[in-house]
């Protein structure tokens, strides 16, 4: 079975409370160079409300081409942006979960079965959230 490579939740850079794509190419990007060229699967989240430990996870994506390439696509930034501005946060979180380096291709099946249960699980999160 793979096992994918969870790194430590990294701060996206908020601008006015919202996602800004100038600000992810010039200063979130060049921080975190190695992560920006793996492919796996992305979780963004928020802090949870006061008093409850853990993060809420509020999208999940794949990115079979290079996390760089694909999380902050033109689609995904409206899509967080909208829920920025219905929810008052001050934190954005992003977890990459990385697919294993190896010889060969990656495995684009492993992948997709990760995304489809980390979306049954932000789907419960969100549900017990409410």
């Amino acid at each position: 079975m793979l096992q994918f490579i969870v790194d430590e939740p990294l701060k996206v850079p908020l601008y006015k409370r919202a996602l800004a794509g100038d600000v992810i190419r010039e200063q979130f990007w060049p921080s975190c160079r190695s992560a920006a060229q793996a492919c796996g699967c992305y979780v963004f989240a928020i802090p949870r409300k006061r008093g409850a430990s853990g993060n809420l996870p509020i999208y999940v994506g794949k990115a079979t081409r290079t996390f760089e390439q694909e999380c902050f696509t033109s689609d995904k930034l409206t899509k967080i942006n909208r829920f920025l501005l219905d929810r008052r946060t001050d934190e954005l979180l992003l977890i990459l979960l990385r697919h294993p380096r190896g010889r060969g291709r990656i495995n684009a099946r492993a992948i997709e079965e990760l995304e489809s249960n980390l979306i049954r699980f932000a789907v419960a999160q969100s549900e017990a959230n409410k």
